[in-house]
């Protein structure tokens, strides 16, 4: 968050996300984006928190699964669970280009 920000388009910036990536690709591979049966209250709540990191690290798998979601939730397809809305909405108007904020401009309900 904050540090990500105050290195934006600095040198280090890049470094800091391959750490990043890092860091969370581990506990992001092991909670996944689905919730399991029976899963602790902690890991519910920490994986929008691991996912959106890894996604604005630029973690590819984490953005094509945003990216897939966010389509199938604009074509009908699937709805989007309330705890990785923010996720998918941030890492697809982020890496999916102006197509996706064209299609999200009109989809997405209003503050």
């Amino acid at each position: 968050g904050e540090i990500s920000r105050l290195l934006f388009d600095t040198p280090a910036a890049d470094s800091l996300k391959a750490f990043q990536r890092k860091l969370f690709g581990r506990i992001g591979a092991k909670l996944g984006w689905d919730p399991r049966p029976g899963e602790s209250h902690s890991d519910t709540m920490l994986r929008p928190l691991v996912l959106g990191r890894l996604g604005m690290a630029g973690d590819e798998s984490t953005i094509a699964e945003a990216l897939a979601r966010f389509n199938r939730f604009l074509k009908g397809e699937a709805p989007l669970l309330a705890d990785l809305r923010s996720v998918v909405y941030s890492v697809s108007l982020r890496f999916g280009g102006a197509e996706a904020y064209k299609c999200a401009h009109g989809a997405l309900p209003p503050r």
